[in-house]
């Protein structure tokens, strides 16, 4: 968990310096490190990896000219509120340990959703869409994607519970 959180850090604290200072080579070492270390795997070691949300913004840049990033930003915030009580220490971690959220010992979950409101506000400083309209995906869009992540709702998808296709949907209406 720590090395997650210690990855997150610094791409957040990283990200911004890069925004506003194209040509720090600190903050872009920091950013590529980062990335290297993300995706080899090292984060997920002893753990049973998901990508929950990676599939559910594979359908939709699949249908949309939208960036996997930038559907990230729109579908990480939503899914995570959707999801959060189902791992309220690990969401309330990342509020304290990522973004200095004070922990709310006596009610965690409130310090799980400012984290989350704090992720997609630095999504937001970072010049990045957090809405489905900003993606160019309007409502009567949803259907036609969660029916081909869910194969018109024959399967679901893995989280920290099964998603359905309405849960699927209900994270598209979260994300507006």
């Amino acid at each position: 968990e720590h090395i997650a959180e210690g990855l997150m850090t610094a791409v957040k604290n990283a990200g911004l310096v890069a925004l506003r200072e194209p040509d720090n080579y600190e903050a872009r070492a920091t950013l590529m490190w980062a990335s290297s270390l993300s995706h080899n795997g090292l984060t997920g070691c002893g753990t049973k990896m998901l990508f929950t949300v990676h599939k559910l913004e594979h359908d939709i840049s699949g249908l949309f000219d939208v960036t996997h990033g930038a559907g990230l930003a729109v579908l990480f915030q939503a899914w995570a509120k959707y999801v959060y009580r189902y791992d309220i220490r690990k969401f309330s971690q990342f509020a304290n340990r990522v973004f200095g959220i004070e922990m709310d010992h006596e009610h965690p979950e409130k310090t799980a959703l400012k984290g989350i409101e704090a992720l997609k506000r630095y999504f937001r400083d970072l010049g990045m869409p957090t809405s489905m309209g900003e993606l160019g995906i309007n409502p009567s869009d949803y259907e036609k994607i969660a029916d081909i992540t869910t194969d018109s709702g024959q399967k679901n998808l893995l989280s920290y519970i099964p998603l359905s296709r309405e849960d699927i949907l209900n994270i598209y209406r979260l994300a507006e």
